[in-house]
């Protein structure tokens, strides 16, 4: 399927699985949006870029809305509009639940929960108004089973 055309913001895309959704997006022809919150996302966008399309790093932390709402404006003004949001950005904490600080819990939720609605809201309005979209979202393992810590 081409993506010629189309944008695509693909979040905790430096390194592992959101790379290489980047690089997948971006070799079906999709302009791409690689965030992290380290500058291996910069790295990932010249890989993309390689392949011929537009792709942009752009740093920042999903569990803070304002810098949510600094990235997709940046992104719509040098890419357009998003037209595909991949929540990948993930957090763990291995630890002990009495360990766990609460602001580490904090930090989990942040990432794992508010930084996806954060992004939903964002970007939705706007895809319903091109009436086309996709929104994927991408979990662990640690979401369908149990372990230890």
């Amino acid at each position: 399927m081409s993506l010629a055309g189309k944008v695509a913001l693909i979040t905790g895309s430096g390194r592992n699985i959101g790379r290489a959704t980047v690089l997948e997006l971006a070799a079906r022809g999709a302009d791409v949006v690689v965030n992290a919150r380290t500058k291996l996302a910069e790295a990932a966008a010249l890989e993309a870029q390689a392949l011929g399309v537009r792709a942009m790093a752009l740093m920042a932390d999903v569990a803070d809305q304002p810098q949510i709402d600094r990235m997709i404006s940046e992104a719509a003004v040098q890419l357009g509009p998003i037209d595909t949001l991949v929540n990948n950005a993930g957090l763990r904490k291995v630890a002990p639940i009495s360990e766990l600080s609460v602001e580490e819990w904090r930090e989990v939720v942040g990432v794992n929960m508010d930084g996806p609605f954060y992004l939903c809201k964002a970007v939705v309005p706007s895809m319903v108004q091109r009436g086309w979209s996709r929104i994927i979202n991408v979990s662990g393992l640690n979401a369908f089973r149990g372990r230890a810590n």
